[in-house]
Parts: C-alpha cells; structure tokens; sequence
C-alpha cells in the first residue's frame, strides 16, 4: 500500500483503507484496535480466519459479476482477478472502473449502478 510501484494501479501512493498505512498500523485508530483477539484472528489470520474467500468462492456456481475499482486501496486488480478466476460458476463477468473503493469519483456509482442493471435485466 505505501509503494504503488509494487502493482501498480490508479490509487494514491502511501494510503490504505484506513488512511496514511503507518497511522492504520501504529496507532489507537488501527484496525485491531476496536476487535478482541479472537475476532481479528477470525478475521485476518492467515491460517485461521473463516471468512478467506478462496475456500468458499469454488462453491459459488450462479451467474457471478465481479466488480473492482482500480483506485482501491485495500482491493488491487490481482485480488479481483484471483477472486474471478477462483469462482466456480462457469457464467460470469469482471469489470473494472477507474474510481476508488467507494466509488465516490463523479458518475462511478450510476456506470456501476447500469451496468448491474443491464447485467441483471440479461440473466434474470
């Protein structure tokens, strides 16, 4: 998140989700600060959460969109991309749009917001 030479996309260099990375970090605002021990491992642990994705997203066999911005700061294209290519569902689509994870750059919710539209008017 500090270097976006690591995967390049269109966020700002040296932030997260949280903010400025070192604050998210090091501080009393940092993610794990507002969680018990036994949450944040549920939550972030790499051997031990319930909620990674890639053991449950082979099971997923309805028609998918997968939707990613490329200004996130906690979502990169590869996240997307892994998330995509891991889903077991044989009818499926991956967009992507040039905004932030909010989708707050002018006019980014109402294209996500058609093309969801259009998506769900074609399979339903």
């Amino acid at each position: 998140m500090v270097d976006p030479t690591l995967e390049p996309t269109g966020r700002e260099p040296n932030s997260c989700y949280a903010g400025v990375p070192a604050r998210a970090n090091k501080s009393v605002f940092g993610i794990a600060s507002s969680v018990t021990l036994r949450t944040w491992l549920s939550l972030w642990s790499l051997e031990d959460s319930q909620t990674r994705a890639h053991a449950h997203l082979p099971h997923i066999t309805v028609p998918t969109l997968v939707l990613n911005a490329n200004r996130d700061t906690g979502v990169f294209p590869s996240d997307a991309a892994a998330i995509f290519d891991t889903l077991g569902a044989t009818d499926k689509q991956a967009h992507e749009f040039d905004t932030d994870h909010y989708f707050a750059t002018p006019g980014a919710r109402d294209a996500a917001a058609d093309l969801i539209d259009a998506w769900i008017a074609e399979k339903f």
